[in-house]
């Protein structure tokens, strides 16, 4: 064992392998390294002085030992992820959760004590005994199902010793390696913790060649200032407290050695942070730094920084791939499972149609055709599942026009790709093979063929088609899909890289790399480590069974950010600090460090995020609250009572509806919700009032007898079938005697209903640069005479509960609504209300206190208004909390990931 001192321990290998070629130019070496993205740059290291004459292997332990043959068969994961499932069903545990995560979950542990190298008793009552004594606590119910669990399944996964799982397989590749006939020289730099058989594999190895171990028993570099104040930071508390640690240091180092070369900066949102991470690759490159690694410890935070920096132009070379489940390609293999298993839900239809895949032996224009008339036939006749009712309704239009022969053959590839998935119980293979045959189809397969991500998945398929010949047992296809994703999500998208500058890898493989920037992506408390929560077993039983701890993970994250931040030039962590309105903790780790270097020198290592303006124009934009300027011939020639409510509210709101027209009721309607219970109120009251103007004329029992059957005459034609149709029917229903109370007692004060759903408008400003026609339509107009003539009433039916804000609102003239509707009738009017319609008892009137001052105080500000618009007035969103709970633009704006402190 070779222990370095000052120097770097790839240094220290590198002299001692090169000094002993030297001596035996003809003696092999073998170098194993920690993971494999040391082995290209230590070779050209190597190169340079070791003797030509001399044969060098530079590789991992794992990868050494691959080399040799397993004795036996080595069961596909998909194959053993089946048993344990097919285990678990037959046993009928766990029939209210999911099977295929709980059967991943046990291989996985199954796997660890194969690693670890548990031997399971051959009965349970010892394993139980065994569990007990590590629990330190009697056997009970709970504790011998954990244990028979456990104890079934390992034997389930080892009954056949011809059998192997790949942890058993590498055991016996471990064996065979180390009984080969080596001789030469073996050099072990800085390995990671050894399983028992690692270890037994280089002991025997070292009975035949020369084994050097090469290591530093501390992290970091002795004798470097950083790592002598990273180990005292974290070190555990029987070496004094934090603070007398940390004054000690600074007697002997009046320095910090983190001065301008550790940061860390919390975020309020992943956009912030990931925004944060591009300005910083952006500035090390400007300044000269062509080494940088980002470390992604959240993933999600990472792939917004990778899609912001290529589309900045700088190329990012990622070294763990992407869960494959991330990917646009099995997006829409399991987009098409989900509508076969929906019986064609128009959700998963739309989102197949937009993908580039379905189709994709068609010509782009066609198939733009077929999803641009599907759609608007989806819309039309408010299709919500059903693919073949979809095909008769596209039957039932007699045309040949193009856009509908393409509809008709996309929709007949999707009908024939079904019936190759109906819901029956098959193998796992014949559901693959359906699987290909169906995607063939639907021109799915062809689409994914002509892409990179695509063609790995058409790999994957086969390879599981291969895979899982052998798999025994028969699934329905809700069981299949279940298991697909979890094969989709275990599988890792990896791209054809040029090497660059900037790399994206995980903690583990920075060890002994020296980096000129490190940026440390998610490194709250949930993300460094990242530990998984383990459904079996606590720390004290997995220590009794020989398998890595908690503390174990935390230690060897300790070493390896010791090793990082020593290594690199300057290293920046980022984190966020809120996750939904709740305080997100940075990892314990880099909180304890920041308050010990407050402790040692008085200044945090907590920095505040870089100021906007550091950030390029195109990105301030969408960073910041959007604030759009109009040309002139953009400003709307027209104003409806609601878009008068937006602009007001939120001008950006305004923006969107009557500028980019995203108001358009253009989806399809699934259920009722509470504005459409306000339509159908509205269409009830003018059918009923149209039909009956003079309600006192009849009695109470008829009034409300006749009102509850055109209520159930109009709810009826509602085209959405849904359940809460009735309820919300009833809801209504319930209230009628109260409406019919209240409409006759205001018919004894003389009014007289005189129409209803009445659109007006009327042109404001005119011939002024502020000119803007109002539109709007009218509730309800009543009429009454009185001695000084006829009066006009305008009511405004609302469908919600009265509150007090209502009336201070209009008193503060801050709701104009009336004041609106009052110029719309372009008549003098007596009374401008809201009719509050949604009380449990009586409606009550909510007016306004003088409607012609507020209706020509609101002309005015809307002349002005429109006059700034074309004058180049900014539209920002700056609606409060309650408008932006209602507004129907959610997420438009990104009002989430604004930059709001800065």
């Amino acid at each position: 064992m070779i222990a370095s001192s000052e120097e770097d321990v790839l240094e220290v290998a590198q002299k001692r392998i090169v000094d002993d070629a030297l001596l035996h130019p003809e003696s092999p070496v073998v170098v194993l390294l920690p993971h494999i993205a040391l082995a290209d740059p230590f070779q050209k290291r190597l190169s340079e002085s070791i003797p030509p004459s001399t044969s060098l292997c530079i590789t991992t332990l794992s990868r050494w030992a691959a080399g040799q043959p397993p004795n036996g068969r080595v069961i596909p994961e998909v194959e053993r992820l089946s048993l344990v499932f097919n285990a678990l069903r037959e046993q009928r545990w766990f029939e209210q959760e999911d099977r295929w995560v709980l059967a991943r979950e046990a291989l996985q542990l199954v796997d660890e004590l194969t690693r670890w190298g548990f031997a399971m008793p051959l009965d349970v009552e010892t394993f139980t005994d065994q569990l007990a004594q590590a629990y330190a606590a009697r056997s009970s119910t709970p504790l011998q199902f954990e244990a028979r669990l456990v104890h079934d399944l390992w034997w389930v996964l080892n009954q056949n010793p011809m059998e192997l799982s790949s942890a058993m397989a590498y055991q016996q590749q471990l064996a065979r390696l180390a009984q080969l006939p080596q001789h030469g020289s073996c050099y072990l730099v800085a390995a990671d913790e050894l399983t028992p058989a690692e270890s037994q594999c280089l002991a025997a190895l070292s009975a035949r060649m020369n084994l050097v171990r090469i290591e530093n028993p501390l992290p970091g570099r002795e004798g470097d200032a950083c790592s002598i104040a990273l180990r005292a930071a974290w070190r555990d508390p029987g070496h004094g407290s934090l603070s007398d640690r940390a004054q000690s240091l600074a007697r002997d180092m009046p320095v910090s050695p983190f001065e301008s070369r550790l940061a860390l900066a919390g975020m309020e949102s992943i956009e912030r942070e990931a925004h944060e991470g591009a300005l910083q690759v952006r500035q090390w490159l400007s300044s000269g730094c062509r080494n940088i690694a980002i470390v992604a410890q959240d993933r999600v935070v990472s792939r917004r920084l990778r899609a912001m920096l290529e589309r900045q132009g700088v190329a990012v070379r990622d070294e763990s791939g992407w869960t494959f489940s991330t990917t646009a390609a099995s997006t829409v293999v399991m987009r098409w499972l989900d509508l076969v298993r929906s019986e064609g839900y128009y959700r998963h239809l739309q989102d197949l149609m937009h993908s580039p895949y379905l189709c994709g032996d068609w010509p782009a224009a066609k198939r733009q055709q077929a999803v641009g008339f599907l759609e608007k036939l989806m819309l039309k006749t408010n299709w919500v599942s059903d693919l073949n009712l979809l095909a008769q309704r596209l039957e039932g239009i007699a045309s040949d026009q193009e856009e509908i022969i393409a509809a008709r053959e996309m929709l007949d590839r999707l009908q024939r790709g079904g019936q190759l998935l109906q819901p029956q119980m098959l193998r796992f293979a014949q559901w693959l093979e359906r699987l290909m045959q169906s995607l063939e189809v639907c021109g799915i397969a062809p689409g994914l063929a002509l892409d990179a991500a695509g063609v790995q998945l058409l790999d994957i398929l086969k390879q599981l088609a291969h895979d899982a010949g052998q798999i025994p047992g028969r699934l329905s296809l809700q069981e299949w899909v279940r298991a697909l994703d979890l094969q989709f999500e275990a599988a890792s998208f990896m791209e054809d890289q040029a090497r660059g500058p900037v790399c994206m890898t995980q903690l583990s493989m920075t060890r002994l790399r020296s980096f000129d920037a490190v940026l440390v992506l998610g490194a709250d408390a949930d993300h460094l480590p990242f530990i998984s929560a383990q459904p079996y077993f606590g720390d004290v039983v997995r220590a009794a069974l020989g398998l890595p701890t908690r503390q174990d993970l935390l230690e060897a994250t300790r070493r390896d950010l010791i090793e990082l931040i020593s290594r690199a030039g300057t290293v920046k962590v980022t984190w966020r600090s809120e996750i939904n309105g709740e305080r997100n903790p940075l990892a314990p780790l880099l909180l304890r460090l920041d308050v010990f270097h407050q402790s040692a020198w008085g200044k945090p290592l907590l920095t505040a995020p870089s100021a906007p303006s550091d950030l390029p124009a195109v990105q301030l934009a969408a960073h910041g609250m959007p604030a759009p300027r109009l040309a002139p011939d953009q400003v709307p020639l027209t104003l409806s009572a609601s878009g008068h409510n937006r602009l007001l509210a939120c001008p950006y709101q305004f923006f969107a509806a009557a500028v980019l027209h995203l108001d358009d009721d253009t989806g399809v309607q699934e259920t009722v919700d509470k504005r459409d219970y306000g339509q159908l109120i509205h269409e009830v009251l003018y059918q009923f009032h149209q039909a009956t103007p003079h309600v006192s004329g009849l009695s109470a029992g008829e009034a409300i007898q006749r009102m509850t059957a055109v209520t159930r005459s109009v709810f009826s034609r509602k085209k959405v079938p849904d359940e809460e149709m009735r309820a919300w029917g009833l809801r209504w229903e319930s209230r009628i005697p109260a409406y019919v109370a209240w409409v006759m007692a205001w018919e004894q004060d003389g009014w007289r209903w005189a129409g209803g759903e009445v659109s007006h408008e009327r042109l404001l400003g005119a011939h002024s640069p502020g000119q803007v026609i109002l539109k709007g339509k009218l509730d309800r107009i009543d009429r009454r005479h009185s001695s000084t003539g006829e009066e006009v009433a305008i009511l405004d039916y609302k469908l919600k509960s009265f509150t007090g804000r209502i009336a201070r609102d209009i008193a503060q003239g801050e709701d104009v609504q009336l004041a609106v509707y009052t110029l719309l009738a372009d008549q003098p009017i007596a009374r401008a209300a809201y009719l509050m319609l949604d009380e449990e008892g009586v409606p009550r009137l909510v007016e306004s206190p003088d409607p012609q001052e507020s209706a020509n105080a609101v002309a005015t500000r809307v002349v002005a208004l429109f006059q700034s618009l074309r004058e180049g007035a900014a539209l920002p969103a700056h609606g409060d909390d309650q408008d932006c709970l209602r507004c129907e633009f959610d997420g438009l704006c990104r009002r989430d990931h604004w930059d709001i402190k800065a």
